[in-house]
């Protein structure tokens, strides 16, 4: 995981992070702590401003945003984030092992969503497999919404990527994030 190259950029961006802090500790392992008690409701930990946001480009108006965002993961190489999430295994586990052993209500749910990947690599059938696959379930795990204003009706027009989100969400599914009040 190329996560200290990340945080370089990440603090570098402006972003002020000193109410958390990404740390070892020998009782807690790795993880990101806050610095401070948590006393008020609604405390403000990390806010992360627009500009570092990864949203749609909408160049082309025959894919959806959720399709632009897998063309920009395919296509950028050098974005601290990018790198980071790349060092992550994104794709779950029924893709990798598919089987009919699954509940009936979760084969149907499976069903519609690998018509819907299969749509979105229909439209962008330049890249490998593994490569699609990768870039599809890194948004599909870590999109947020976010109205982009635009005259769609498609969910998928909504949605962007916000890297310490992403950072956030990488550290809890690899077991190395702990939050500490």
């Amino acid at each position: 995981m190329n996560i200290d190259r990340f945080l370089s950029w990440f603090n570098s961006t402006g972003v002020n992070t000193e109410n958390v802090t990404v740390s070892y500790s020998d009782d807690s392992g790795f993880g990101l702590y806050s610095r401070r008690s948590l006393i008020e409701k609604d405390s403000v930990i990390l806010s992360i401003p627009e500009h570092l946001f990864i949203k749609p480009s909408f160049k082309t108006n025959d894919l959806t945003g959720f399709e632009h965002l897998i063309i920009y993961l395919l296509e950028e190489k050098s974005h601290p984030y990018i790198e980071f999430v790349r060092s992550i295994q994104s794709i779950p586990q029924w893709r990798c092992f598919p089987n009919d052993k699954y509940p009936q209500q979760l084969i149907h749910k499976m069903k519609k969503h690998i018509n819907k990947y299969n749509q979105s690599q229909n439209k962008i059938s330049q890249y490998q497999n593994n490569e699609f696959q990768w870039a599809y379930y890194t948004i599909n795990t870590r999109c947020v919404h976010f109205d982009m204003e635009r005259d769609s009706k498609d969910q998928d027009d909504n949605l962007c990527l916000i890297p310490y989100l992403g950072l956030i969400r990488d550290l809890l599914q690899n077991k190395i994030i702990r939050f500490l009040v």
